[in-house]
C-alpha cells in the first residue's frame, strides 16, 4: 500500500479505466481486510494511497463507473474504531468533496446515489452503533460529509427522516 500511495503516477496513466480499477481493487482487498492479516496500519496506507488517488486524477476517479468502487470504502472508514483510520478517512471525504468540486460546478446525482446506496446498505447501522455507544462527536462529523454529499438527493428519498433524527438524537457537546 505504501508503494502505491507514494507513487508519482501521471494522470494519462492513472484515467486509463483498467489501471484504476485494478488499483482500486488492491486498495480495497487491503483496506477492507480481506488479505491474510487485518492489520490497522494496512487499513491506513490504503485510504492515504486512495486520498493520493483522488488527488492526482479527479476526473477519472469521480467517474460514474469508478465512484463505486471506493467512496463507500471511506464513508464506513469514517466510524472505524480506531481513531487513525477514522480520522485519515474523514479528512479524506473532505479533501474528496473539495476535489469533486473542483471538478464539477454542482453535485452529480450519481455521486448522491452513491452515498444512497452505501447509507440503505451499511452505513446507517454502523452510525446507529456509534449513537449507541454515545460517540456523538464521530456520528455528527460523519453526519454533516453524508448530508453534503448527498445533497438534493437527500429530498428525493426516504432518508431524510432517518438522517434528521441523528442530530436530533445526539447529546448536546459541552452545552
Amino acid at each position: 500500500m505504501w508503494c502505491i500511495s507514494v507513487q508519482n503516477l501521471s494522470a494519462s496513466v492513472l484515467s486509463q479505466v483498467e489501471t484504476l480499477r485494478a488499483l482500486l481493487s488492491a486498495l480495497r482487498h487491503a483496506i477492507e481486510g480481506l488479505g491474510t492479516t487485518d492489520s490497522s496500519s494496512v487499513r491506513h496506507e490504503g485510504i492515504s494511497a486512495l486520498a493520493r488517488l483522488i488527488l492526482q486524477c479527479p476526473q477519472a476517479i469521480f467517474d460514474v463507473q469508478i465512484v463505486s468502487l471506493w467512496l463507500p470504502l471511506l464513508l464506513l472508514h469514517m466510524l472505524d474504531p480506531v481513531a487513525k483510520i477514522r480520522d485519515k478517512s474523514t479528512s479524506s471525504v473532505a479533501m474528496c468533496m473539495v476535489q469533486l468540486f473542483k471538478v464539477n460546478k454542482i453535485l452529480p446525482e450519481y455521486i448522491s446515489q452513491c452515498v444512497f446506496d452505501a447509507l440503505a446498505d451499511q452505513l446507517l447501522r454502523s452510525i446507529n452503533e456509534k449513537m449507541e455507544a454515545n460517540e456523538d462527536l464521530i456520528v455528527m462529523r460523519t453526519w454533516g460529509h453524508i448530508v453534503g454529499l448527498l445533497g438534493r438527493f437527500i429530498l428525493k428519498s426516504d432518508l431524510i427522516n432517518a438522517l434528521l433524527k441523528i442530530p436530533s438524537v445526539s447529546t448536546p457537546i459541552g452545552l
